[in-house]
């Protein structure tokens, strides 16, 4: 007998220090509202007490206000701007994604036996974005490389041909100079900071896209007149 009541001592002080760390638990507090956690302590004290029907009908309202303040929580997620890590984040998945297209790029052309342009250095596979880095740099790097993997279909089989064909060079797309469009094309927003300089940088990789382009130009004609 002594047994069963030393049980329901520890059975009473778990419920209670259940619900006071429940109340004092910091993200806790920033999904439930005050009268929810009030209701969460009201309801182990009922419990505790041995009071099964008030425990049971505290029980249903615990569970309907929690499902009420987590749809409020959602709500206000939802309704924040997007997190900067968040989009440092995919900043950093899109340049790893054209990291790859150019290492592609490269090695068609080493198969293909092109020339190398001038100041033309691969892209280091390896290199990552730290958190100090500006959202400039990304932008930037973003930007640079979006303009010279338009020609990555070199690195495909049968893609030569449609790299110079007059209907394919017609729907070549191009960066466009504004920084909005740019940024757009890419795949991300433009902070307000560097739109003057993406539009400079967007310029460029128009020039660079269309040296690129003479470049697949002069990889058909060499396979033409090696299959002749």
């Amino acid at each position: 007998m002594d047994n069963v009541d030393e049980e329901y001592d520890r059975f009473v002080h778990h419920l209670r220090d259940s619900a006071k760390g429940a109340e004092s638990l910091k993200t806790t507090k920033r999904r439930l509202s005050r009268e929810t956690l009030e209701l969460i302590r009201q309801r182990g004290a009922a419990r505790a007490s041995g009071n099964y029907q008030l425990t049971s009908e505290l029980a249903k309202l615990c569970r309907a206000t929690i499902k009420e303040d987590l749809k409020e929580r959602r709500a206000e997620v939802l309704d924040e701007p997007p997190n900067e890590k968040r989009i440092g984040s995919l900043i950093q998945s899109e340049i790893k994604q054209l990291r790859r297209r150019e290492e592609e790029l490269y090695e068609s052309r080493a198969q293909l036996g092109l020339p190398t342009l001038e100041n033309d250095n691969p892209v280091r596979p390896h290199a990552q974005i730290t958190g100090r880095e500006s959202d400039d740099t990304a932008c930037k790097q973003q930007a640079f490389l979006c303009g010279r993997v338009l020609c990555s279909g070199l690195s495909k089989e049968n893609r030569a041909n449609r790299a110079v064909d007059h209907e394919y060079c017609g729907t070549v797309p191009m960066l466009p100079t504004d920084a909005s469009s740019a940024a757009a094309d890419c795949g991300r927003p433009v902070a307000s900071g560097s739109r003057a300089k993406l539009a400079t940088i967007a310029q460029c990789s128009l020039a660079r896209s269309e040296e690129l382009l003479s470049v697949g130009k002069y990889a058909v004609d060499h396979q033409s007149s090696y299959s002749q």
